[in-house]
């Protein structure tokens, strides 16, 4: 477990990355492929939470998500993505209502308009008509004065002449000759009239048919284009009204999958974090007895380990199974109870330096440690704990030094090393962290360090190595997903040049 504390965050970014480089929703084939490929339920789910589907949950597709391993968690995330589907495709069928509805407002305001036309047609036609009568009238009478002017101009002439009393048959003839052509007047002046009155009728229909045509044409334009502006802006609005209500539905659906997101990264993290302290601290308790028996038989009389009495004994005792509930206070005064005992003892020192890592008081461990360091020098435990104090204080240069005192005491205690590689690729120094596995490969191929140099290698931009060094962590451990996952990202890079 303690090699899944390293490559956690750096594997899961680059998980993350990979899911959020795709935008296109999620389909039934897809989602069903993913189960029968053995990716997790949950994951899944979050998938599509963030990327949403292109179905409708139906019960056949539920059945078949189900036979291909779906979880309660995933349906839930299925259903409520579908569901915005249906969302977004009733805000599409109001669109369009709303369309045609708009539609058959402008056609009945065209149609009114047009009725509105016809009325002031008739009522010009009835105006004309007046005229026409009027006219009529004014030539009757005009033509009856003429005739009434012309026969008092008769009946003068023939009063005049008959004082003359010219001969009858003289007076006949003018007479007839008088009359026919008082006749052939009067027709001409009825055929004048007739004329006149055809072509002024004529003129005013003609007037009045043009006037009358326009006023219908800019009716129909003006009520066209109102009825136009009308519809567009009721669309614009309700377009408006479904983009900002999307964008809202949108925001929040991805808040809640970030939440989401973070807090299952968060659960997964805490608990591989204790279970890698757990198994952690049973291998450091077993390297570092072996540590001090070889250092021991080896240094002799050189440096000998201070002998702890029975009281600092106890307290550290007490110390380390408080430390191990968690109580970093209690398991702090244990060990200033033990150093007041006995200030020339190590193990207090170091528990102490441990308590107030749990409390992130990293600069006064990395103090505990050192006064551990003054009394044996030689506890490649203490260097190692000082290392990763600094480390968490972002001192990366000198957390490697001290990594580095920890494995030139022990030079196979492999948690100083990945930490150390750690260290390095945080600094940067990817050569030397590539180095520096490779010497932890030469004394323990286990395949934690295979991952590791895999890792490295893909930052180097060496990806056809990388994939060789996830292959052999594969032979090695074939079940670990995060490498099966190095190597993808491996392929895809050497595919991409």
């Amino acid at each position: 477990m303690v090699k899944k504390i390293f490559f956690f965050g750096s594997l899961l970014f680059l998980l993350l990355l990979s899911f959020n480089a795709q935008a296109q929703p999620l389909s039934a084939e897809s989602v069903v492929e993913a189960l029968k490929k053995g990716l997790p339920p949950a994951r899944i789910a979050v998938l599509v939470t963030q990327r949403g589907v292109d179905f409708e949950l139906t019960k056949d597709i539920e059945a078949k998500l189900k036979g291909a391993g779906a979880d309660d968690q995933l349906i839930k995330a299925v259903r409520d993505a579908s569901g915005r589907i249906a969302e977004t495709r009733k805000l599409q069928r109001e669109l369009k209502d709303a369309q045609e509805k708009a539609k058959g407002e402008a056609a009945k305001e065209l149609a009114k308009a047009k009725a509105e036309a016809a009325k002031e047609l008739a009522k010009a036609k009835q105006d004309i008509q007046k005229e026409i009568d009027a006219e009529r009238k004014k030539a009757k009478e005009e033509g009856q004065k003429e005739v009434q002017k012309a026969r008092e101009e008769a009946r003068k002439d023939a009063l005049k002449n008959v004082q003359k009393e010219i001969d009858k048959e003289v007076q006949k003839a003018r007479e007839d000759a008088r009359r026919d052509a008082l006749k052939n007047v009067q027709k001409e002046i009825d055929k004048e009239v007739q004329k006149a009155r055809e072509e002024a009728r004529k003129d005013a229909l003609k007037n009045v048919k043009q006037e009358i045509d326009k006023e219908v044409q800019k009716a129909r334009e003006d009520a066209r284009r109102d009825a136009l502006k009308n519809v567009k802006q009721e669309i614009d609005k309700e377009i408006q009204k479904a983009r900002e209500e999307a964008q809202k539905e949108a925001e929040k659906e991805l808040q809640l999958a970030k939440a989401q997101a973070q807090k299952q990264l968060e659960t997964e993290r805490t608990k591989m974090l204790a279970d890698a302290k757990k198994q952690m601290e049973e291998e450091i308790k077993k390297e570092r007895e072996r540590v001090r028996k070889q250092l021991e038989e080896e240094l002799g009389g050189r440096e000998q380990r201070p002998k702890p009495g029975p009281k600092e004994l106890a307290e550290v005792t007490r110390g380390r199974a408080l430390l191990k509930r968690k109580d970093f206070q209690g398991a702090v005064k244990a060990a200033e109870a033990a150093i007041a005992i006995n200030a020339k003892y190590d193990d207090a020192w170091q528990l102490k330096g441990e308590a107030l890592a749990g409390l992130k008081r990293f600069q006064e461990a990395v103090e505990s440690y050192d006064k551990g360091i003054e009394v044996y020098r030689q506890d490649p435990v203490l260097w190692y704990r000082r290392g990763l104090a600094l480390e968490d204080l972002g001192k990366y240069k000198e957390a490697v030094e001290s990594f580095n005192q920890a494995l030139d005491i022990d030079p196979g205690l492999r948690v100083a090393l990945i930490f150390k590689v750690q260290s390095l690729q945080k600094l940067g120094s990817h050569a030397e962290a590539l180095k520096t596995v490779d010497t932890g490969i030469q004394i323990d191929p286990d395949w934690t360090l295979f991952h590791m140099r895999g890792d490295i290698l893909l930052a180097l931009k060496r990806c056809d190595e990388a994939r060789k060094s996830f292959d052999e962590a594969l032979g090695k451990n074939p079940k670990y997903l995060l490498t099966r996952q190095g190597k993808d990202e491996a392929l895809r890079e050497c595919a991409a040049r």
